[in-house]
């Protein structure tokens, strides 16, 4: 049996591919995990031989790939999926629909939430995960040896709603840090100087409360920054004051002062969520779990220590 991943060639979701293909190594699965460079014609690439890929983000639904007829499409949706927005930039980032999707054998999404939007347009869903936790990221996971000198951080590119909520945020934190265009090794880091994680989305509340922004969030979490993000539909499986806290931009720098203010209140928040991840929401789990339900119901952890993937450019 073999699985490889085929994913974009953003930084952001190399930490998925590379995680999930490291898993299914333990599950005793041979896998490798591939990339197109930017200038690559994708329809002129050989693919190698495997019986399934995994498609990993939007940029490779659609069309079908160089690969032998024989193999097997797992799609794998990370970005938001908003079917009501009427904007059209949420509406060209997001508009998956059965056309786009039937030549997959199965498709998983990054939460329940984009699982649930999904099988409104038809499109079944085989499973719901998200982040790519395991032991061998543990040198993206918060060690503690960064000061933390930052009382409120938001990564994330600018658009006009935004631009605007920063504007009032700035003029209410006294302390607050906006970096754009920050995905790559060194966000981690970024991080763990932060006290405090702000999730802010791209464009008007109403159209996308419903998007859960899987990767700022869980990778704040990670590194024991308090997550303060603006109201979702449904936030599961993550608890509204137990693993983060849900408020209106409004209401932020208050929330954001109060939890300053009262540093063990806050403590006990981003303990609650990186205790969760680190010992529930796993990636080896989902995966196995979905491994034993629709391709070999014999599967099991076999090795805790595979061989590290190493990426492959096509």
């Amino acid at each position: 049996m073999k699985i490889n991943i085929l994913f974009d060639h953003e930084k952001m979701y190399y930490f998925w591919a590379f995680t999930m293909c490291y898993c299914l190594r333990k599950i005793g699965i041979e896998s490798d995990f591939f990339s197109l460079k930017k200038e690559t014609d994708s329809q002129k690439v050989i693919y190698p031989d495997a019986d399934y890929y995994i498609i990993l983000n939007h940029i490779y639904f659609g069309f079908k790939k160089n690969i032998s007829e024989n193999v097997k499409y797992i799609g794998w949706i990370t970005g938001p999926v908003d079917f009501s927005s009427q904007n059209p930039v949420i509406q060209n980032r997001t508009g998956y629909n059965r056309e786009k999707t039937e030549w997959c054998e199965y498709i998983l999404t990054t939460n329940l939430l984009e699982k649930e939007e999904l099988e409104k347009k038809g499109i079944k869903v085989h499973g719901a995960f998200g982040f790519a936790y395991d032991e061998i990221l543990n040198p993206y996971i918060y060690s503690g040896k960064y000061f933390r000198n930052i009382d409120a951080l938001f990564c994330g590119s600018n658009t006009d709603r935004r631009r605007d909520v920063i504007y009032y945020l700035k003029n209410k934190i006294n302390n607050f840090v906006h970096k754009e265009n920050y995905w790559n090794e060194n966000y981690y880091e970024l991080l763990s100087h932060a006290k405090i994680s702000l999730n802010i989305y791209e464009f008007d509340n109403n159209e996308v409360k419903n998007n859960f922004a899987i990767f700022r969030i869980l990778s704040s979490m990670l590194q024991k920054c308090l997550v303060i993000s603006e109201p979702m539909r449904n936030s599961s499986p993550f608890v509204n004051g137990k693993h983060l806290i849900l408020c209106d931009v409004k209401d932020m720098p208050s929330m954001v002062q109060y939890y300053l203010n009262n540093p063990q209140k806050r403590q006990k928040i981003t303990n609650n969520a990186f205790d969760f991840l680190v010992n529930e929401y796993r990636m080896d789990n989902f995966l196995l779990e979905f491994i034993q339900a629709h391709i070999d119901s014999s599967a099991k952890i076999i090795c805790s220590n595979p061989e590290i993937p190493v990426i492959q450019w096509l």
